[in-house]
C-alpha cells in the first residue's frame, strides 16, 4: 500500500480505500491485457487508468510517480488495447476512450487532458482522436480546451444545449466571455458554486457537503478550472486555496510547459476564439404563457417552468399525475429540471444549491446566499426567507406545495400568473402554503390552506 504524506483533498478517511483501489485496479489492467477481452477492454482500461491516476493524485504522490505511471502503464495499455480490437476485427477503428455522454466521463478526460498538457513525451495530445471523441457527442467547452493546447482541432459552429454538462460548463464559458481584465473574478464566482452544483445533479445520497462520493468512493476535482488558467493564463490567486483545485498541476505547467506554448501563441491569448460568446448554448425555447390553451395539470406545468419547453418535455415524460395531491414523483421530475426545490427539511447545503438552480433556471441573475450562521433546519429557514424577497423582487412568487413534515417542496410562478396558478392548484387538489407559515407548518406536522 503506498504512503500518504499529504492527501491534496480533504477526504482523509478514505486514504485507506485508495490505496487498496489502486492496487486492485493495476491488477484489473493486467487481467485485461489478456486475449479474449477486445470488446471492453479498451473502455475499462480508460476508466482503470483515470482512477489510478485520480486516486495518486488525491492521495498526494509525486507528480513524478504519476507521470511514470501514464508513461509505463497507461499509454501502454491503451494501445496493446487498440492493437487488440483491431486484430479481432472491430470495424471502425480507433476506438475513442472517453466521450461527452454523461458527466462522469467528461470529467474524467478533462482531468486527462489537464495531465497531458503537463506531460506528454510520447506525443499523445496532437493523437487526440485516438482518446476522446470529439465528433458524436461535441462539447463547447472541451473543443475550446482542446484548442488552446492542439490549434488545428476545428471547433463547431454551434453547439447545442445538453443538460449533462451545461451546469457544469456554461459558468465558464460565460466567465471566459467577459473582457480580459474581468475573467479571473468571474471565474472565482463560478468555481463558488461547482461543488453546489455537483452536488445537484449527481445522486444526493452519495453527496455530502464535500465532492466525494461516499458510497461510490467517486473523485470530483475543479479540472476546468485548472485547464481554463492554464489556457488563459488566468490569475488565480484569488481561488487557488479552494480545497478541490488542482493548483499543484498547473503550476507545474506554467514552470514546465507554458513556455513552449508562448512560442506559437501570444502569452494570455487563450484558444484563438475570439467570440467565446457564440459557444454558449441558446437560451431555452419558451412557451406563450398567455396564448397557450392547455388545462388541469399540463397548464399548471407551463406555468409552474415558466414556459420551459425542454424542461415541461422532460418532466412530461416522466408521467404526470391527474391530480396534485400526491407530487412526489412529479416533484422529483421537476427538481431534476431545476423548475422545483425538493429537499430535507434540515439539508441546507442541498437546499441552498437547489434555490440558485431555481433562479438560473428562470435566466435570473445568480442569487448569493447571505451569510447566515448555524446550519440544518434553523439555517434552511432563514435561506428560503432570504430567497423569497431576491426572487419577488424579480417578478416571482415563491410557493411551498402540499407541505410535509420533512421536506421543502417549494414552486414559483411569474407574478403575472399568479392568480391563475393558485386558483388552479386548488382546483388540482393542491395545497399551496406562504412561505411566512411553511416552516411552522413543516415543523408542527400539518398542513393549512393558504390565503
Amino acid at each position: 500500500m503506498m504512503a500518504v504524506e499529504k492527501m491534496r483533498i480533504p477526504d482523509q478517511q478514505h486514504a485507506e480505500y485508495y490505496s487498496l483501489r489502486i492496487e486492485s485496479l493495476f491488477k484489473e489492467i493486467q487481467s485485461d491485457s489478456q486475449p479474449g477481452n477486445e470488446a471492453w477492454r479498451y473502455a475499462e482500461i480508460s476508466e482503470y487508468c483515470h482512477n489510478i491516476a485520480i486516486r495518486k493524485y488525491a492521495l498526494g504522490a509525486p507528480l513524478a510517480d504519476i507521470f511514470a505511471f501514464m508513461d509505463e502503464t497507461a499509454w501502454p495499455a491503451f494501445e496493446a488495447a487498440q492493437i487488440g480490437r483491431i486484430e479481432s476485427g472491430w470495424p471502425n477503428p480507433p476506438y475513442t476512450a472517453w466521450g461527452f455522454t454523461h458527466a462522469v466521463r467528461g470529467m474524467s478526460v478533462t482531468f486527462w487532458l489537464l495531465l497531458m498538457i503537463c506531460h506528454d513525451p510520447q506525443g499523445w495530445l496532437p493523437r487526440y482522436r485516438m482518446w476522446v471523441d470529439t465528433e458524436r457527442t461535441p462539447n463547447a467547452f472541451f473543443d475550446l480546451m482542446l484548442k488552446a493546447f492542439v490549434p488545428e482541432h476545428k471547433m463547431q459552429h454551434r453547439y447545442k444545449a445538453n443538460k449533462e454538462y451545461d451546469w457544469l460548463h456554461v459558468p465558464l464559458l460565460k466567465a471566459l466571455a467577459q473582457a480580459p481584465e474581468r475573467r479571473s473574478a468571474a471565474m472565482a464566482q463560478a468555481l463558488a458554486g461547482w461543488a453546489r452544483g455537483i452536488q445537484r445533479h449527481r445522486n444526493s445520497e452519495w453527496l455530502p457537503a464535500s465532492p466525494d462520493n461516499q458510497i461510490a468512493h467517486q473523485i470530483f476535482l475543479a479540472s476546468e478550472y485548472a485547464l481554463a488558467a492554464c489556457a488563459y493564463d488566468l490569475d488565480d490567486s484569488s481561488w487557488r486555496d479552494h480545497p478541490y483545485y488542482p493548483a499543484e498541476l498547473v503550476d507545474y505547467y506554467r514552470a514546465h510547459q507554458r513556455h513552449s506554448r508562448d512560442a506559437w501563441r501570444a502569452q494570455g491569448a487563450g484558444a484563438g476564439v475570439d467570440d467565446i460568446a457564440a459557444l454558449l448554448p441558446p437560451p431555452p425555447k419558451r412557451l406563450d404563457l398567455a396564448a397557450s390553451k392547455k388545462t388541469g395539470v399540463s397548464r399548471w406545468l407551463e406555468l409552474a417552468c415558466a414556459g420551459d419547453k425542454d424542461a415541461i418535455a422532460g418532466i412530461a415524460a416522466a408521467g404526470k399525475p391527474r391530480k396534485l395531491k400526491h407530487t412526489d414523483a412529479l416533484l422529483d421530475a421537476m427538481a431534476c429540471e431545476c423548475q422545483a426545490v425538493r429537499a430535507d427539511l434540515r439539508d441546507d447545503s442541498h437546499l441552498e444549491s437547489a434555490l440558485i438552480a431555481l433562479g438560473q433556471a428562470r435566466l435570473l441573475p445568480e442569487w448569493t446566499p447571505p451569510a447566515i450562521a448555524g446550519q440544518g433546519g434553523s439555517r434552511c429557514e432563514a435561506l428560503v426567507q432570504a430567497f423569497e424577497p431576491w426572487l419577488a423582487g424579480h417578478g416571482y412568487r415563491l410557493y411551498a406545495l402540499n407541505v410535509d413534515g420533512d421536506q421543502w417542496q417549494l414552486v414559483c410562478v411569474a407574478e403575472a400568473f399568479n392568480d391563475e396558478f393558485v386558483a388552479l392548484t386548488g382546483e388540482l387538489g393542491g395545497k399551496l402554503a406562504l412561505i411566512a407559515e411553511a416552516y411552522s407548518i413543516m415543523a408542527g406536522g400539518a398542513i393549512k390552506d393558504s390565503d
